[in-house]
């Protein structure tokens, strides 16, 4: 008897499914990659553009952006200040144009504020170095300017444009006002004038009136000025006060001067204090009369003065004095002191007066001098220098 086999189910099954899946895969190799010789398609990720110049003509930030979205880039602002770029134009860019990168990225653009602006310290009273420097370090250009004024020392400060306090753009021009030293004036001669004429005289001059007091003169007027703290022609800074004494005409008891020219100094002088004269001034000067013989009065004879009032009598001193020894005025004024003095006192000049006044001149400078240069005088005879306070 024969015995019949029986296929396994399932089995041809299985096979057909293995079968339907190979086929699967190489349908989709064959739509992916063709025959297999081409490469993978690139993409848009990998795309490259190039990033556009927006800082070389400095494009203002509106147009910078719309510049860098039309290459494909996404523009990021930063801001900063500059004195060179005016405000809203780009300073500079990252990454710089010309350069090749991968579509979509960012471009960093620096976009101006303006100049940075500075404020102003006062400068009053710095030197022309301390004021440059701090405009050297806030990058401000300085111009200085020199001129004569009273309210500091030479070589300060004491104006500036802009002011203290106010705010300066970085690169913009700051002026300042150094001192050169201090304005110098001659002083009016005010004797004869009236009050208000001596005022606006002094006014004139940038000197300061400093009120009045008064004395009785026989030779000036009533109400005319007989002299001044400040003699005239002295150098002085402006703003020197200067003080006048106002005439208050003859007092009701007066004196006649007698006339003392050609007489003896001890023969007048007795009577002249006899006579009431309380303010008798003698004054030995080199003469060719004879010594003790008054050769020079004030006032003159005839006149009528107070008994306090000044008498001034120069009496010879006989031959010029000491054997007509004279000796020749130099020039002082413009020197200092101590460089004159020691000179003055070898060349024989025994009567040396000096007097201190406000001048813009460097202290111990001799501003004004009596007698003038050239004049012979006694070596007892006075010479006068004013010199200088500073």
């Amino acid at each position: 008897m024969k015995t019949k086999t029986w296929a396994r189910p399932g089995r041809p099954l299985a096979g057909l499914a293995i079968l339907l899946v190979v086929c699967a895969l190489g349908a989709g190799l064959a739509a992916c990659g063709g025959s297999g010789d081409d490469g993978p398609s690139p993409s848009p990720a990998d795309e490259r553009v190039t990033v556009p110049d927006v800082a070389a003509d400095h494009l203002l930030k509106d147009q910078a952006e719309a510049a860098i979205k039309d290459a494909g880039l996404v523009p990021v602002v930063q801001t900063a200040t500059s004195a060179d770029v005016p405000a809203g134009g780009v300073i500079e860019q990252s990454p710089a144009a010309g350069e090749q990168v991968a579509k979509s990225s960012e471009v960093v653009i620096s976009v101006s504020l303006g100049p940075k602006m500075i404020a102003l310290p006062d400068f009053t009273g710095m030197t022309a170095k301390e004021v440059g420097a701090f405009l050297d370090s806030h990058r401000l250009v300085g111009k200085e300017i020199q001129a004569q004024t009273v309210k500091v020392d030479k070589g300060l400060c004491y104006k500036q444009s802009p002011g203290s306090g106010d705010q300066t753009a970085q690169g913009s021009t700051v002026t300042y006002w150094v001192c050169s030293g201090k304005p110098v004036v001659t002083v009016p001669d005010l004797k004869g004038m009236t009050e208000s004429q001596a005022q606006a005289a002094l006014d004139k001059k940038n000197l300061t009136y400093a009120g009045r007091k008064a004395k009785y003169s026989s030779t000036v007027k009533k109400g005319l000025v007989v002299s001044q703290t400040v003699p005239a022609g002295a150098e002085v800074v402006t703003g020197t006060s200067v003080e006048v004494c106002l005439s208050k005409g003859p007092h009701s008891t007066l004196l006649t001067v007698p006339q003392c020219v050609g007489q003896q100094k001890n023969d007048v002088l007795p009577d002249l204090r006899l006579d009431g004269f309380q303010n008798i001034v003698v004054d030995m000067i080199a003469s060719s009369k004879p010594a003790g013989v008054v050769v020079k009065q004030k006032p003159a004879a005839g006149t009528r003065i107070h008994p306090t009032e000044q008498l001034i009598l120069s009496v010879s001193k006989g031959g010029g004095g000491g054997g007509g020894t004279l000796i020749t005025v130099p020039k002082c004024v413009g020197e200092q002191k101590n460089d004159v003095l020691p000179d003055l006192r070898l060349d024989g000049f025994d009567n040396i007066r000096t007097e201190d006044v406000e001048s813009g001149r460097p202290a111990g400078t001799i501003v004004r001098q009596i007698p003038e240069p050239g004049v012979k005088i006694h070596p007892d005879d006075p010479l006068i220098l004013y010199i200088s306070a500073g």
